[in-house]
């Protein structure tokens, strides 16, 4: 038997990501979903959510060609403009 469980926005609030996230990834076959007895709703198990909403990649999808400069840990004064 499978669980604990965990609803699909319990599961897109619990790491990090949102609802549309988390239907996308079960869409894509990466991630189980559950249907409960007498529970309504869908539910996936939360080891599982964990670890595969926990693969993210680190800055998104901008092309395998792209150079993103990671800029997180420097400590000094900076502007970002609109």
């Amino acid at each position: 038997m499978s669980g604990p469980f965990q609803s699909i926005q319990s599961a897109a609030d619990a790491n990090g990501v949102t609802y549309p996230t988390v239907a996308r990834r079960i869409k894509n076959g990466d991630l189980r979903v559950f249907k409960l007895p007498g529970k309504t709703g869908h539910f996936v198990e939360v080891s599982e959510a964990r670890r595969v909403l926990g693969q993210r990649k680190k800055y998104g999808d901008f092309g395998p060609d792209a150079k993103v400069v990671d800029l997180s840990n420097v400590v000094g004064d900076f502007e970002v403009v609109n």
